[in-house]
């Protein structure tokens, strides 16, 4: 198994918390229609692991690792700047006050998130 399977398989199966990648998976399913679940799982736990990794210390080569994994082997969906407004308001406001995070030992931890937050991870997986 290669060094991206094996973080990826260590993601897959570290227990993470049922609402992992939210408020990002709920958003974009509520505006891109035609996604699979697989392209909206990738932007949403790419935009999460991006959070992780400035806001609570997730290693950013593990962040790299995924989103190479990722590009390579997933399907993607594309957005842009003209659409974060769009996004951010398809979440509900209270959802920003408990967004599931990784932290530098790959542990869950609950974090309020702002609009900010939110749009440099859209950036993120923009520009990735």
């Amino acid at each position: 198994m290669t060094e991206p399977d094996k973080t990826l398989a260590r993601l897959a199966t570290a227990g993470l918390k049922e609402d992992f990648g939210e408020p990002f998976l709920s958003a974009f399913r509520a505006v891109h229609h035609q996604g699979s679940e697989e392209e909206l799982k990738t932007a949403a736990y790419t935009c999460t692991l991006f959070l992780s990794a400035i806001l609570e210390g997730f290693p950013t080569d593990k962040l790299n690792i995924f989103v190479r994994h990722t590009r390579d082997n997933c399907s993607r969906f594309t957005f842009d700047c003209k659409r974060y407004d769009i996004i951010f308001g398809s979440m509900p406001p209270c959802s920003l006050t408990q967004v599931t995070l990784l932290d530098k030992d790959g542990n869950t931890r609950t974090r309020e998130c702002c609009k900010q937050d939110i749009y440099e991870a859209f950036d993120f997986y923009t520009n990735r």
